[in-house]
């Protein structure tokens, strides 16, 4: 699995248990728009890298480097989206562009591009 795919996995399964406190493959599917199938095989690959386990009851959770990961992306993620939406991009277009830039960023060029934002917003006030 391409790392990011699982990265997309993993923020998903962030978002659905902070929405509703709980995962299962079945809303993972709903979420991704994939198949059950395709969930089942990106989940055990998850599994094994050490990203995700499952309870007992079937229950989809994060581990601690799962958890890392789906928090840097989802930061991105929530970043670039209120950046455009600051800068009047419509909603749909600013979630749109925000997906694909939190991923297209290194962690260097992420970090410049902030504190670049974040100094010219200072010098404006």
């Amino acid at each position: 699995m391409k790392s990011e795919t699982a990265a997309k996995y993993l923020k998903a399964i962030l978002q659905l248990k902070e929405q509703n406190g709980e995962v299962r493959s079945a809303m993972l599917a709903t979420e991704m728009n994939v198949k059950r199938p395709t969930v089942c095989v990106a989940l055990q690959q998850l599994q094994n890298d050490g990203y995700i386990q499952f309870e007992a009851d079937h229950e989809i959770c994060l581990t601690e480097s799962g958890e890392e990961i789906a928090r840097k992306v989802m930061e991105r993620y929530r970043y670039f989206c209120e950046l455009f939406l600051h800068l009047g991009i419509t909603p749909q277009i600013a979630e749109k562009d925000a997906c694909i830039l939190e991923f297209a960023l290194s962690d260097e060029t992420f970090s410049a591009f902030q504190e670049k934002i974040h100094a010219s917003a200072d010098d404006a006030a």
